[in-house]
């Protein structure tokens, strides 16, 4: 069995890649800055005072459904689609092999379909696979607590927990299906299960080198939206001065949705990058 790359390597590497191709990238992740735009006009038309009114006016509905669609219909469809054409460009890239835009579009969209169920499966697996210890401990914490003596409700709470364990275990064994699906041609279930066979050879070793470059980059982004939030709360409200406690919650509201999503167009592609070359190395394993 051949050594996997360390974790110090796939970090450079990804890094590499990235700053090599992050023009064509970032052009393709910048498509989910649709998905914010559409959340700021939702944001400024959606009621913020909904708890303290009875009614709500046409443009206050407007908000409030165009915020709900676009977090579950406008986002799902552009963030699968994002996905697809950015692992299709990434191993594009590292195997040397030129792709206009127009065929990685199509190739994305002819994707779509297939990520959609992949993902759908990821879903109900892991939902699934959290549904008991959830259902157990929502049960202790209402209704156990008040007959169970307390040395067995601590007994059950600390199982309840452990039993966490095997659904996290499950997101890792499944965390390459979506590459096995764009990159190998691997549809539904097949996509699951090579996902699976390649994590269970090395399950400690691939858990670390997918977690460690997360916590660096996510990090590092965090501190980023931090100071983001800070340099947007301080126009808007210049902008908005005297502005009143709801306009203040809004612009909050504005500075975090476009803080993260900005950020985030810019990390996508190198949390892809580290999937890819994971994923790469574990077939060559």
């Amino acid at each position: 069995m051949n050594q996997l790359i360390g974790i110090g390597a796939l970090i450079d590497s990804a890094w590499e890649h990235y700053r090599a191709h992050h023009k064509f990238l970032l052009k393709i992740s910048a498509w989910l800055l649709v998905v914010s735009i559409i959340n700021v006009i939702a944001i400024l038309l959606y009621p913020i005072d909904a708890v303290a009114t009875t009614q709500t006016t046409l443009s206050e509905k407007i908000g409030i459904i165009l915020l709900f669609v676009n977090n579950t219909i406008v986002a799902t469809v552009i963030g699968t689609w994002t996905i697809n054409a950015l692992i299709r460009a990434i191993q594009s890239q590292e195997s040397n092999v030129k792709l206009t835009f127009k065929k990685l579009n199509k190739a994305a969209w002819g994707l779509f379909v297939p990520q959609l169920l992949v993902r759908l499966y990821y879903l109900l697996l892991v939902v699934g696979a959290f549904l008991l210890p959830l259902l157990l401990f929502w049960f202790l914490t209402n209704i156990g607590v008040g007959f169970l003596p307390s040395l067995i409700l601590f007994s059950l709470l600390f199982v309840s927990l452990l039993l966490f364990l095997p659904p996290i275990a499950l997101m890792i064994y499944l965390a390459f299906a979506g590459f096995a699906l764009v990159e190998d041609g691997k549809r539904g279930m097949a996509a699951v299960r090579a996902s699976m066979e390649l994590v269970k050879k090395r399950f400690w070793a691939v858990a670390l080198r997918l977690l460690i470059p997360k916590l660096l980059y996510f990090g590092v982004f965090f501190l980023l939206q931090f100071l983001l939030i800070i340099v947007i709360r301080i126009i808007a409200y210049s902008v908005l001065q005297g502005t009143d406690v709801l306009s203040a919650m809004r612009v909050e509201w504005i500075a975090l949705t476009l803080s993260y999503s900005v950020l985030f167009v810019f990390l996508n592609p190198m949390l892809l990058i580290t999937d890819h070359l994971l994923y790469s190395h574990l077939k060559k394993a």
